[in-house]
């Protein structure tokens, strides 16, 4: 079986090996690349000890080897994705845990060099915003992750990766653009095809602004739906918001594998319907989280009348949730009183 490391190299074209195989070798995305492909700058670390980096020697691009990056690299895997990811959460807690608390005048050059070059949604967003960000995150479900952790979550703390798609679609000023920037954290999509932005701070803004990412302009049935990368099993565990589904996940299950999905508002009907209908004949187990008011009411008893349709056919087991406690689930787990049904 090969290892992380050889699954990186073989999955970046061209790439080639260094330093008795402790670093990769392959273009760099950052500098626009030489006209011969032949030259190689970038450099990413392999090690079993440390995060997985790059630093380019050209134009000096460096950092964490995170979602954007890799994706910039050209790894599309989603599975290699998510474990590069967790190898690097892992790291990062055992040899870096001040990486993101320290002050930015004493990053180290890493640092500075992936906030310089946009190398993973580090871009025009300063360091205490983030830090208001992270404080926001944590105290609302009462949780102590770090930014590479809400990352891993598909989680966006800072949104300056899709400046240029956010103010394109608004025609937004710079100004604007400065409060988007300030004010609103990410939700990347399943399928990555758009990222829902929500306000934190200020409720004179727009709550929820969405943003299609691959400029299709076609609707898919789960381009808002948000999902949480983490290892599949038999149980989907499917609620209305981003907060519910995140506090499912970190809070009520403790983070048990599965399949987290937030629908996301209107979404929410067609989202539990595609996935009955694409594990219909499959024993799946499907755990259902509702609001708890009269929205969430009508929408559960129109999924009682939905489902009925499929008693004879589907094979999994169909729980429904609310919470008695609260409106719903985006809450801490001292403010959840799980009843289920």
């Amino acid at each position: 079986m090969k290892t992380l490391k050889e699954r990186i190299f073989d999955s970046i074209k061209g790439s080639e090996w260094a330093a008795s195989r402790r670093e990769i070798v392959c273009r760099c995305p950052f500098c626009g690349h030489t006209s011969s492909a032949n030259k190689k700058h970038l450099y990413i670390s392999a090690r079993e000890d440390k995060p997985i980096m790059y630093n380019c020697f050209k134009c000096n691009a460096s950092g964490i080897a995170d979602y954007k990056f890799l994706q910039l690299i050209g790894i599309t895997d989603s599975s290699l994705i998510r474990e590069i990811q967790s190898f690097n959460s892992e790291k990062l807690s055992e040899n870096h845990k001040n990486i993101v608390s320290r002050d930015f005048s004493s990053y180290d050059s890493y640092d500075r060099n992936r906030r310089r070059y946009l190398s993973a949604f580090y871009s025009k967003t300063s360091y205490e915003i983030l830090e208001k960000k992270l404080d926001y995150l944590n105290g609302r479900l009462k949780l102590q992750l770090n930014q590479t952790e809400w990352l891993a979550q598909k989680v966006l703390l800072d949104i300056g990766a899709f400046y240029k798609d956010i103010q394109r679609m608004f025609n937004a000023s710079r100004e604007d653009m400065d409060i988007v920037m300030r004010e609103y954290v990410g939700f990347l999509s399943v399928d990555n095809s758009c990222i829902s932005l929500r306000h934190i701070y200020n409720n004179d803004l727009p709550r929820w602004i969405i943003v299609n990412t691959t400029h299709k302009g076609d609707e898919a049935i789960l381009n808002k739906a948000f999902g949480i990368p983490t290892e599949i099993s038999n149980t989907i565990y499917i609620s209305e918001g981003q907060f519910d589904i995140l506090s499912i996940y970190n809070n009520l299950t403790k983070r048990a594998p599965g399949i987290y999905v937030a629908a996301s508002g209107s979404k929410y009907t067609s989202t539990l319907e595609y996935i009955v209908e694409k594990f219909a004949l499959m024993q799946v187990n499907l755990e259902v989280f509702f609001d708890n008011d009269e929205a969430g009411s009508n929408t559960m008893n129109f999924m009682k009348y939905y489902l009925n349709k499929f008693r004879f056919i589907y094979n999994g087991t169909i729980r429904f949730h609310i919470n008695k406690k609260s409106k719903d689930f985006g809450v801490p787990l001292d403010e959840i009183d799980d009843y289920i049904f």
